[in-house]
């Protein structure tokens, strides 16, 4: 018989394989063995004599059943001529809120699988813990042996926080890898071992080094590819996560080429029936030929247009004796703005050849493909993922 144990921590499932030993099933066939859950409730009987070494212990006989018992009245006893008792004991690192063995399959005739489902909440603890279930089938006496588990109590903990809500919580556990790595390497062999040691776990994929002391990678939530940085730094020999980049979902950062028109930028996200968060001028931004005089009227004239957000802005400054105007224009796939914003052009008498940044959305999922349509546009000069930095 072999015995296979697979164990869950909400994110992850790990299959054991084991040794062959010799059973005699009464299910025939392949596929699905039923099983009942089998709990010592309602007797005097506690588990005793378990190892807590991460094992299945396979009980075929009364006898070798109350080995593990110990009882202050009557030991309770199993028809082991038509079940076999499959009682799973292990040590976890992290305290357990609910474990439930979620099925037993027979894969062949003298193959099962044992799936055990163990959610953490991820507080460091050292706690023992025993599962049993009764499954359907007896195997012949002496013939039946205890498997080892396998599992990486690590790699779950840590992809239990591998998601947009809880990212910023694996910080931790990147500096403490980094740190503990030998000081005969070099900040870049240190790096390369991070980038390794985030692919090895199960919820990470295409971790790379991206620029210089910057690590970045996919994971996948709710079939929604997503993508995450961390910005190392060495300070006085101890690695430290400073920020990190969060980008952001649905949104693709469009950059232009240099000496365009707003009329220009206009045409283009008119080809797209797709949202414009913002679009700002990279220098400059606008410029005005206006009057010295006329700042307070344009910041005030500004202000009444449904496309600028006049809670920081807009910013007006004297720069070489020119009125520059500092503001970004919102949802300007709206062609109503569109015309407006050109009409205000004329009346406050403003320069609009610049070089522009757009933050479009686009489904989200669809970001990477939208950057490669993006580029390749003569009207692009770079298109990419959006993000946005936060310290930690």
């Amino acid at each position: 018989m072999r015995i296979k144990l697979a164990i869950t921590f909400i994110l992850a499932v790990t299959i054991i394989s084991c040794q062959k030993a010799d059973m005699t099933n009464s299910a025939t066939g392949k596929g699905e063995v039923s099983f009942t859950n089998y709990t010592l409730e309602g007797t005097t009987c506690q588990w005793t004599n378990l190892d807590y070494d991460n094992k299945v212990t396979v009980i075929n006989s009364n006898e070798d059943f109350f080995y593990y018992l110990e009882c202050n009245g009557d030991y309770p006893h199993i028809d082991f001529t038509k079940y076999t008792l499959l009682l799973a004991s292990g040590t976890c690192t992290y305290s357990i809120e609910d474990i439930t063995v979620k099925k037993v399959l027979k894969e062949q005739e003298d193959c099962y699988k044992i799936s055990i489902e163990i959610k953490i909440n991820g507080t460091p603890a050292n706690e023992q813990w025993q599962i049993a279930v009764l499954a359907t089938g007896s195997c012949e006496r002496n013939n039946c042996i205890g498997r080892e588990i396998s599992y990486d109590f690590e790699d779950n903990y840590f992809c239990s926080f591998v998601n947009e809500t809880d990212i910023d919580k694996t910080t931790n556990k990147v500096e403490k890898f980094l740190n503990n790595l030998s000081n005969n390497l070099s900040n870049e062999q240190k790096l390369q071992k991070l980038v390794a040691w985030l692919n090895s776990k199960s919820c990470i994929f295409d971790a790379t080094i991206y620029n210089s002391g910057a690590i970045s990678f996919s994971f996948n939530e709710n079939e929604t590819i997503k993508d995450f940085n961390y910005h190392i730094r060495d300070r006085n020999n101890k690695f430290v996560i400073i920020c990190t980049k969060q980008y952001a979902p649905g949104k693709v950062v469009v950059y232009t080429i240099d000496d365009v028109t707003i009329n220009q930028t206009f045409d283009f996200i008119n080809l797209f029936e797709l949202e414009v968060k913002k679009i700002t001028g990279l220098r400059n931004n606008f410029i005005s030929d206006m009057p010295l005089d006329s700042m307070q009227y344009i910041k005030n004239f500004l202000k009444t247009k449904p496309y600028i957000d006049t809670t920081c802005g807009p910013i007006l400054l004297l720069i070489d004796n020119k009125i520059n105007i500092w503001t970004s224009l919102y949802y300007m796939h709206n062609e109503e703005y569109q015309t407006d914003w050109l009409m205000t052009i004329e009346d406050l008498r403003i320069v609009n050849n610049n070089s522009f940044w757009i933050i479009f959305t686009v489904p989200e999922g669809k970001e990477k493909e939208w950057v490669l349509k993006f580029n390749e546009y003569e009207f692009v000069i770079n298109a990419e993922l959006s993000y946005y930095f936060y310290p930690l």
